[in-house]
């Protein structure tokens, strides 16, 4: 083995921080496959959920060789190195879930071959960098729970393979530009969560592949284009939690695969802001999407699919953490399950708990958030309940009361005792 193999191997490899039998089948990965480049490994670097810690050595960049690299799921640490935009024969970047910080390099750019990029959960900031449109083979984009800033640029126009567009839980503002209607082969949409202005492109309809447009949660305002009747692949539309106004077109009857628990047009009153539109809803959109509200929870369909939930419902990590790890809504999993803060402390818990399988989080990797969150609830438990000022009020009532009444039987008393010597003389 080379020098430098040596290097990456140790690089990548002694951060793991239990030595476990799949740290020992992972290093004899790293040093017959990955530092050797050995046809039969395929150029896969592949170290998933085995808690490999620390940085991304710089030393990457140079094993030229690699087609993939799968390090999701650990606790890597520090800024994307930009020697990555070496790995020119890459396909597939995946880093998602560690903790990586920094922005994303423009040298990304430069892996023109690269067809799918996730870095969904980190800790990433900045813009996205405009190198990315470079890459017009992406089929996948996903930057789920960054802290992402800037807009969407309309040059991702150039992504005209791409099928799943996910920004969910940024910071990202601007509008929602009409060049995504040229992304023909988009099937699944996501940009929950963000501060998105504007109005709703009428491009949408150009998207006769698409089957999630995920848009809560954001500042959107106008009306709903009629021209997302012409989805009829859809099966989750979320427009709820904006500020979207005038009448629901008819046209959304026609997306007969949506159902009241993957359609969502409005949110609990007491979430802001709202959408307020002009009644009356159509029937037939009453029937397949949630379109009122009631405390602590949604008014049921009115006609039609009953209380379905389609496993394509939760289909990805960020669908699934929205619908069922937020804190609104009396029905959601974070609620039964007593997760009382499901998008601050309890976020781990509410993933492993109820999206495991849409996140990809195995039982190990989810044991102390588990486990910190059963600690909190006990606390929580443990704690002396303030009494209620209702409470404390009739308390305090009812001592006057009592005072009361003894100051009346303290001067009866005291009365017939003054009396008593008067008689008897």
């Amino acid at each position: 083995m080379t020098s430098l193999g040596r290097q990456l191997v140790a690089a990548l490899v002694v951060g793991l921080s239990r030595a476990t039998e799949m740290s020992l089948l992972n290093y004899t990965a790293y040093d017959e496959c990955v530092v050797q480049g050995l046809p039969s490994c395929n150029g896969e670097l592949f170290a998933v959920h085995v808690i490999v810690t620390g940085t991304l050595p710089t030393e990457l960049g140079e094993a030229t060789w690699l087609t993939s690299i799968e390090l999701h799921e650990n606790s890597l640490v520090g800024t994307i190195p930009t020697e990555l935009g070496n790995l020119v024969d890459l396909v597939n970047l995946d880093l998602h879930a560690n903790q990586l910080s920094g922005s994303i390099p423009t040298e990304i750019g430069l892996l023109t071959d690269l067809t799918s990029l996730v870095l969904t959960q980190n800790l990433l900031s900045g813009e996205a960098p405009s190198e990315l449109t470079n890459l017009t083979k992406l089929k996948q984009l996903t930057l789920i729970e960054n802290s992402l800033t800037g807009t969407i640029p309309t040059e991702w126009a150039a992504f005209t393979e791409m099928e799943k567009l996910s920004v969910d839980f940024n910071q990202m503002t601007g509008t929602l530009p009409t060049e995504i209607g040229l992304m023909t082969t988009l099937a699944l949409f996501e940009a929950v969560y963000n501060s998105l202005t504007g109005t709703m492109p009428t491009e949408l309809g150009n998207l006769l592949g698409l089957s999630g447009l995920l848009v809560s949660r954001n500042l959107l305002s106008g009306t709903i284009p009629s021209e997302v009747g012409l989805l009829t692949k859809m099966i989750a539309l979320y427009l709820s939690a904006n500020k979207l106004t005038g009448l629901v077109p008819t046209e959304l009857g026609e997306l007969h695969h949506l159902v009241p628990d993957s359609c969502e047009l409005v949110y609990p009153a007491s979430t802001t802001p709202l959408n307020q539109f002009d009644a009356p809803i159509p029937l037939r959109v009453q029937g397949m999407c949630v379109v009122d509200s009631m405390e602590g929870g949604f008014l049921g369909p009115l006609s039609g699919h009953g209380n379905i939930v389609p496993h394509e419902v939760h289909m990805t990590c960020g669908m699934c953490m929205h619908h069922r790890c937020s804190s609104w809504g009396g029905n959601k999993c974070a609620s039964r399950k007593g997760y009382a803060h499901p998008e601050g402390m309890d976020r781990g818990a509410c993933m492993c708990a109820c999206c495991g399988n849409q996140c990809s989080i195995k039982n190990a990797h989810c044991q102390l958030h588990l486990r910190e969150a059963d600690e909190r609830a006990a606390l929580r438990a443990a704690e002396p309940t303030a009494p209620s000022p209702l409470l404390a009020l009739a308390v305090a009532v009812a001592a006057v009361g009592v005072f009361a009444a003894a100051a009346v039987i303290f001067g009866r008393a005291r009365r017939q005792s003054n009396a008593e010597p008067s008689a008897m003389q």
